[in-house]
């Protein structure tokens, strides 16, 4: 049975994090200033509710992103370190390398898929969900759309994180048949959360408090709006950090991976 302990699972993720700070500090800047870059592009130059431009826009930061969380998955995982040290023994090397290219690569271009077919996802139920809806009276068409767009997130939830298997070079039909069982997806959704709720919260206090205090004229300037952008994009990347560690503990109780060392 596919189960682990969603307590035990957080706080790992948490403090695996936190002592790798200096770590991941160093793999990030790269990934970051991309990331910044192109969120950058796509909040000043792209129609807000095109969801697809924005994804396109943001298609090489996914994939710079998705490189760091694979390098990550495998240092929770199987204690490997970026950047790679050679041990000496060139076959023994060679191997290792391969093994490392294949999963990074593996897990990068999983990741950047997952976010582009999230965006084609999240567009499809927009059109029969109008933003401006009015909950009281609700039309029956996107009641209905809004009843299987839930349905189907839960349904489709552990998909997200096919990523993770990936980098660490794991059977998919293994990863599907192990996590089949909705309950299993229940205790997913719990250590996303757990990681997730934090890192929005820190954001949007930080954000208002920019607003209230550093606003000029009645509008925030190019500069601070600039910080607001970093923040949006080191915060996300922090909350999938802890996401990414959460769930590689979790998987490493259910598939039996070797744990750290």
């Amino acid at each position: 049975m596919a189960s682990f302990d969603l307590i035990l699972t957080v706080g790992k993720a948490y403090r695996k994090t936190w002592r790798e700070r200096a770590y991941l500090f160093r793999m990030a800047l790269i990934p970051l200033l991309v990331k910044y870059i192109c969120f950058a592009v796509a909040i000043f130059y792209i129609e807000q509710d095109n969801i697809i431009r924005k994804t396109i826009i943001m298609l090489p930061a996914y994939f710079v992103e998705g490189w760091f969380l694979a390098h990550w998955v495998r240092t929770v995982a199987i204690n490997h370190r970026w950047p790679f040290r050679p041990s000496g023994d060139d076959a023994k090397d060679e191997m290792e390398l391969r093994d490392r290219g294949r999963g990074i690569l593996g897990g990068a271009i999983t990741f950047t898929l997952i976010n582009f077919v999230m965006a084609g996802y999240f567009t499809f139920f927009q059109s029969y969900i109008p933003v401006d809806m009015d909950p009281k009276h609700p039309d029956p068409q996107a009641a209905l759309a809004g009843a299987v767009m839930m349905v189907t997130t839960v349904l489709l939830f552990r998909f997200i994180w096919s990523y993770i298997p990936m980098a660490v070079n794991f059977p998919f039909s293994e990863f599907v048949r192990k996590l089949k069982r909705l309950s299993t997806t229940f205790n997913m959704m719990g250590v996303w959360l757990v990681c997730f709720i934090p890192s929005v919260l820190l954001l949007q206090l930080s954000v208002n408090f920019i607003k209230v205090v550093y606003v000029d004229g009645g509008a925030l300037t190019s500069f601070m709006d600039g910080i607001i952008i970093f923040l949006q994009v080191f915060l996300d990347m922090v909350k999938n950090l802890l996401c990414t560690a959460g769930m590689t503990y979790a998987f490493i109780e259910i598939f039996k991976w070797r744990k750290e060392k």
